[in-house]
């Protein structure tokens, strides 16, 4: 059953939810024309009265390059109305995953572990945003890290989560999961070497072809590393939309040098020397991957 105005459940279902969303900001039309060319992504006023009453669907790459500039404008969830756009529903191309390891036998441990973890859900999957909320102890080692993160269904039904975790510093072996919001721990799989090591998240519900899903869990080391380089990555196989990585520190203890690093082939690492202010450090990137982008810190051992 369809209303207001609906041509087809893709169609109706953005027209809807533009209009509701550009009644909740409070805006008109002509105000979203304006910022739009602003922004170098131009939609005229006539066609934004189509897509808002279903009549037209945002189709060409400009339009749709456009309607990301739409979720911005609007308070809106990446994704939110880039799902809906189209004649149906659009997942686009996959790219083949890439490990985004430079290190070999790395690489190998962890081609091995998605291997064992035997989740074919990485083929089916689109990272839309990541964000990583780290906590780190006194002496600058991570404690726990939150991850939350929007990821959508492409080919077939989405059931369940795939990560691998590569250990740093001294600390060996799998960690914990817990505090799971939208999935629950399902498997895991540990390297011999204890440097890498893999787990599956179960889905509370699947997610359909071209919808989007947001899924929330910690990761505790069992025993945290207590020597080596404090660091905290995030690694893409394939572009992401959105990275976000925040390392809170506690008041008393901040660190006294930091650096952002990302790692992309064919260019290699690339370091940018970070100035520490406040009690936390954030790196961001936007239409990032596939690689890794990261935060490395040094704590004042002298106190």
């Amino acid at each position: 059953m369809f209303k207001d105005g609906d041509q087809g459940i893709v169609g109706g279902e953005f027209a809807r939810t533009f209009r509701h969303a550009i009644a909740d900001r409070g805006v008109s039309l002509s105000w979203l024309h304006r910022r739009l060319v602003d922004a170098g992504t131009p939609v005229s006023v006539a066609t934004l009265s189509y897509w808002r009453s279903g009549v037209r669907q945002p189709e060409s790459a400009a339009s749709l390059r456009a309607v990301d500039t739409l979720e911005e404008l609007l308070w809106l969830d990446e994704g939110r109305l880039a799902t809906l756009a189209g004649s149906k529903r659009r997942t686009g191309s996959l790219t083949k995953p890439r490990i985004p390891l430079s290190e070999d036998d790395l690489r190998e441990q962890a081609a091995l572990v998605a291997q064992k973890t035997a989740s074919t859900s990485v083929d089916n999957l689109r990272e839309i945003s990541t964000e990583l909320i780290v906590e780190a102890t006194a002496d600058g080692f991570v404690r726990a890290v939150r991850t939350r993160t929007v990821t959508q269904a492409v080919r077939l039904p989405l059931f369940e989560l795939p990560y691998i975790w590569v250990n740093s510093g001294d600390a060996d072996g799998a960690g914990r999961v817990y505090d799971t919001v939208g999935c629950s721990l399902d498997r895991m799989y540990e390297h011999e070497s204890g440097r890498v090591w893999g787990f599956v998240l179960k889905l509370d519900a699947p997610i359909d072809v071209g919808e989007t899903g947001m899924f929330e869990f910690t990761l505790a080391r069992k025993a945290p590393e207590r020597s080596g380089q404090p660091m905290v990555w995030h690694g893409v196989t394939r572009p992401s939309k959105q990275v976000l990585i925040r390392v809170n520190f506690p008041e008393d203890s901040r660190p006294i040098w930091a650096e952002e690093f990302e790692e992309t082939s064919p260019v290699g690492e690339v370091v940018t020397p970070r100035v520490v202010r406040g009690s936390s450090l954030e790196v961001h990137r936007h239409g990032f991957g596939p690689g890794r982008v990261g935060v490395r810190w040094k704590m004042d051992t002298e106190r």
